[in-house]
């Protein structure tokens, strides 16, 4: 047996060798990779104060992220396989639905609403939804964030803005009347 033909033989089993640790390298890598992502999801998901949910074309939750219990004092799991419709204000459910009606055309939509909490009261929310395709399935994701106090806060400056502005109309016409008066 010649030297070259040794070399053959050894260098065959080398190659196999050396393809099976890149593979297996590129494999720890990519593992690596997906776990590093996983815990960057999970790190947000856990952190963020907006409630993110991902929804059916009828509203039902398919996922919610932990921050649902803050925001609207239910578990994951309460909400999850119900309807999103059957938390909101029966004064709002219409103008809502219409919202549905916008993102399942495709418009990435925001509006407010009042949502009951598991309390039983209502806070104003603020949703931003979209229709999205992942795997063939279209679903709604959803971001709803509590806006309750800036929207009590601009309502009570609009009330006291047009009572302000009533009650110059009505100085003016006293001043007006007055002025008539002493002229007289």
């Amino acid at each position: 047996i010649t030297s070259s033909s040794r070399i053959s033989e050894v260098i065959g089993p080398l190659k196999l060798l050396g393809t099976i640790f890149g593979t297996t390298f590129h494999q720890v890598e990519l593992n690596q990779s997906l776990t590093d992502s996983r815990d960057e999801y999970k790190l947000l998901a856990e952190n963020v104060t907006d409630m993110v949910s991902k929804h059916n074309l009828d509203g039902v939750y398919n996922y919610v992220s932990p921050s649902c219990k803050p925001l609207i004092g239910y578990e994951q799991h309460e909400l999850l396989g119900t309807s999103a419709f059957d938390h909101v204000h029966p004064d709002d459910k219409a103008s809502a639905l219409k919202s549905l009606e916008k993102v399942l055309s495709g418009e990435t939509v925001q509006y407010h609403f009042r949502k009951r909490q598991k309390n039983g009261e209502y806070r104003w929310m603020e949703i931003t939804a979209k229709l999205i395709e992942e795997n063939n399935t279209r679903e709604i994701i959803a971001s709803t964030r509590n806006i309750h106090q800036r929207k009590i806060t601009k309502d009570t400056n609009t009330q006291l803005l047009q009572q302000s502005q009533h009650l110059n109309e009505e100085l003016k016409t006293s001043q007006k009347e007055l002025q008539f008066t002493l002229v007289r």
